[in-house]
């Protein structure tokens, strides 16, 4: 059993939520004071880091807040395959469909 995250399937809870969390760019707002919101890893949780930024260029952190546990839909690594393998079915089948008509079609011709 895996995760789903994104229409791929993640092997761990910890690989769909890096995933996850890995994609959200750090925020950035300018001004007198500038403030920088980031979200990273501690080693142990996923938080989100708020820092302000001063005219003179020093980069103070103001707090640190752990994001919560994410949930995901579950999954299977042969899903895709599975999916894969349908379609592919669907198209031979077709093929033969179509193939069939042609052929009968050059019979009564004949």
């Amino acid at each position: 059993m895996g995760y789903l995250f994104k229409s791929q399937c993640f092997e761990t809870l910890a690989e769909a939520t890096a995933a996850h969390w890995s994609e959200k760019p750090a925020d950035f707002t300018p001004g007198s004071t500038s403030y920088l919101t980031d979200v990273l890893w501690s080693g142990t949780a996923w938080q989100i880091k708020k820092y302000t930024l001063s005219s003179t260029g020093v980069l103070t952190l103001n707090s640190t807040t752990n994001l919560p546990v994410l949930a995901f839909p579950t999954c299977t690594s042969t899903d895709a395959y599975f999916d894969g393998m349908t379609l592919g079915w669907g198209v031979a089948a077709a093929m033969v469909a179509v193939f069939s008509i042609k052929f009968m079609a050059r019979a009564l011709h004949r």
